[in-house]
């Protein structure tokens, strides 16, 4: 089967799949203005500055989900998992300078969304079925180590950094809020997000003054404003 725009477009069909691809995640290197994408059938993928085709990376993933770009190095962090609750889940760093794939950790369960810190010291990861979110150290005497880094708050989905530095929102799915939180592990700020719908929330992105919430579940994005 060729992939053509009326076959594809706008399908939720997931026996397409194969041909027409599902892409779960975006990340934008901007120095680059390269935004690279995590696709469930066709891995890690990448459109350049000027649009067009997306062109593939590597592949042979179970599950490749949330994906951040460290715009600095350009190195790209993504976790790949299954369907199930098991303990297979991965964080994975594609170096684009040697086009390979390394994996920093393993035996997350629910791996979602990852986010590098402002100053580029450390990864936070989900741990979604577990409950809690994992920190793997870039920098520093703790370099190439990861640690739990926050737990006991719910189920975490995704990960973005928020516009102040060394502070990030997490999306807690099954409670439907977004926290704020720096790298101490505190809770600055917590949002009810139930007014946007009466499913889950996957995704919380602070931009000029507003939160952007996704959620699979919908057709929508939701603006939080103060």
């Amino acid at each position: 089967m060729i992939r053509t725009k009326k076959l594809c477009d706008g399908t939720n069909d997931l026996e397409l799949g194969p041909t027409c691809g599902r892409p779960v995640a975006l990340s934008f290197n901007y120095k680059t203005s390269d935004l690279y994408i995590t696709d469930v059938f066709f891995g890690l993928l990448v459109v350049g500055f000027n649009g067009g085709l997306a062109t593939q990376l590597s592949g042979g993933y179970k599950f490749l989900s949330g994906i951040d770009v460290e715009s600095y190095t350009g190195n790209v962090y993504m976790t790949d998992d299954s369907l199930t609750p098991d303990s297979t889940g991965r964080l994975l760093k594609y170096d684009p300078r040697t086009q390979r794939v390394t994996v920093l950790t393993s035996g997350l369960a629910g791996a979602g969304g990852p986010a590098v810190s402002s100053d580029r010291k450390y990864v936070l990861v989900p741990d979604y079925v577990n409950k809690n979110i994992q920190r793997y150290w870039l920098q520093g005497p703790k370099r190439g180590t990861n640690e739990v880094f926050m737990t006991n708050f719910g189920s975490p989905k995704n990960i973005k950094r928020a516009v102040n530095d060394g502070e990030f929102w997490v999306a807690v799915e099954k409670q439907a809020q977004g926290l704020r939180i720096n790298g101490s592990a505190m809770v600055l700020q917590t949002v009810p997000l139930t007014q946007f719908s009466d499913t889950t929330v996957g995704v919380v992105q602070e931009m000029n003054d507003a939160l952007y919430v996704g959620s699979s579940q919908t057709d929508f994005v939701g603006v939080y404003t103060n």
